[in-house]
């Protein structure tokens, strides 16, 4: 009795609203008296005519699964991906693609929902697993790799925004780190050892507990060899996109004419004893690992002070020299010491100790100053603006000890005119995070410096999310694979997890 009354009012309703209303209690009647295909119909009608859109066409779709009409499912579905808000597309994508792929034979078609369901989400793992491997089904190997990749540049983008981030204020609590496991899978599907290498080293540093499958040992045959020799400007290409980059460049442009600094004298002293022989093995690591990072070879000298094993200092003066410990000395090619010399090259190639651990800032500041005046550039419209508290005899000593050459102009150009605000602002963070980046480069496994960052507690703060957007990045992967650190890695994807 209730269906007949609605058919008969929707039969006389001349209100497109009341008859959507009516369609839709009509389709819930038909379902209560077991007419299914009426029921959906009706359902398809009151979606069609903006009445709860979303309730009906989920209906529709429930009651056409349950007696096995797939033309009905397909045209519930097709019309709620019309019809609804992209986020809530995503179901009936997912299952029309299901459709398509598993019941019609279409798989060109499923394809299609897939990638726009990898679009709507492109962080969501499982649409795009599901796409890559439809893709790989159907011979089509290109278009899968590139589906992975898209969605590993999209995690990338994440990670640089937000690094990984503390869950809660206990301090047990392990951050959050879902991209970066996202990312390991995400290489997995591509055969990228080194890539998966690289989140996996991430996740035993910062999250133990959310790391399945293999650790980093297991992945290495070998310790990582010594890096290739290359060609090109590799230090520019390493520190170039860095917040103060430019303020590197003039440093390093000025180091490399043997500009002097102030309190030089007092601290460019090196050991009598001489320099340590080429053939000796703290030296050949250190020409390897300054090739890697594109300085010229130092001297390396080592330093007899008990109180000074683990250590390695950056003398710059006349001499450009590296300063050993024993301990480094007796293993150069620990992890820890390559680390440790990465650092030591990076800071010798912005001046040394004296410019990023002794001099004040002010000096330093003066130090950028002296640069741009030995390069004879006018700075009337930009000294009180680039130069705050610049001191001004660290700025004399600096100017005269230089003769520009072409390198020099042009990066003292480069400073003044792309520097925006006070160069103080952006000086120490540039150098420490140059460091860093020189570190995971020279040590190959990056894993001592994030520990060391997770200790400081810097990991989870700026300077973490910095390595870390470098560490998964194309940039640095390429570089690795330049310098031969992606030979020896075992990919096992099975023991992945």
């Amino acid at each position: 009795e209730v269906v007949g009354a609605l058919e008969g009012a929707l039969a006389n309703e001349l209100s497109p609203e009341r008859a959507a209303a009516l369609h839709y209690f009509a389709g819930d009647a038909h379902a209560k008296a077991d007419s299914p295909l009426p029921a959906i119909d009706h359902f398809l009608a009151a979606a069609r005519a903006g009445f709860h859109p979303q309730h009906a066409l989920g209906r529709a779709d429930e009651i056409a699964e349950s007696v096995g009409d797939l033309q009905r499912r397909v045209e519930s579905l097709q019309l709620l991906i019309e019809l609804a808000s992209p986020p809530r597309r995503i179901p009936a994508l997912r299952t029309l693609a299901k459709l398509y792929r598993e019941k019609l034979g279409q798989a060109d078609e499923a394809v299609e929902l897939l990638r726009e369901v990898a679009r709507i989400r492109p962080t969501h793992l499982q649409p795009v697993e599901e796409l890559n491997q439809l893709l790989v089904d159907l011979e089509r190997h290109e278009e899968a790799k590139a589906t992975v990749l898209s969605s590993i540049a999209h995690h990338r983008a994440w990670i640089r925004a937000h690094g990984v981030r503390g869950l809660s204020s206990d301090d047990s609590a392990e951050p959050e780190v879902l991209p970066v496991v996202q990312m390991r899978q995400l290489f997995g599907m591509i055969g990228d050892a080194d890539g998966i290498y690289l989140c996996t080293a991430v996740l035993e540093t910062a999250a133990p507990r959310q790391l399945t499958g293999r650790g980093c040992d297991d992945m290495l045959d070998d310790p990582f060899p010594l890096p290739a020799q290359r060609d090109g400007n590799a230090l520019e290409l390493l520190v170039g996109d860095l917040p103060g980059a430019s303020a590197l460049a003039l440093i390093q442009a000025g180091a490399r004419l043997g500009m002097r600094l102030p309190d030089q004298d007092a601290r460019a002293a090196l050991p009598q004893s001489g320099p340590l022989p080429q053939a000796a093995a703290v030296v050949t690591v250190v020409h390897a690992l300054a090739s890697a990072l594109g300085v010229p070879p130092p001297l390396v000298f080592l330093d007899s002070d008990p109180v000074h094993q683990y250590r390695v200092q950056a003398r710059h003066g006349p001499t450009p020299a590296l300063l050993v410990g024993r301990r480094i000395n007796a293993g150069p090619s620990t992890t820890r010491a390559r680390d440790l010399i990465g650092r030591a090259l990076m800071r010798l190639a912005n001046g040394g100790d004296l410019f990023a651990q002794r001099l004040t800032l002010p000096r330093q500041i003066g130090v950028l100053l002296g640069v741009c005046e030995a390069a004879e550039l006018d700075l009337s419209k930009t000294r009180e603006r680039l130069f705050v508290g610049a001191d001004d005899e660290a700025a004399k000593i600096v100017a005269a000890s230089l003769k520009p050459d072409d390198e020099l102009t042009r990066a003292a150009t480069r400073f003044v005119r792309t520097t925006e605000g006070e160069a103080r602002a952006l000086l120490t963070t540039a150098l420490t995070l140059a460091e860093d980046r020189a570190a995971v480069i020279c040590a190959a496994d990056p894993r001592n410096t994030l520990g060391a960052l997770r200790d400081e507690g810097a990991l989870m703060q700026g300077r973490g999310t910095s390595l870390l957007g470098y560490l998964i990045s194309d940039d640095h992967l390429s570089l690795r694979r330049a310098l031969g650190y992606d030979r020896g890695l075992l990919l096992d994807l099975e023991e992945m997890g």
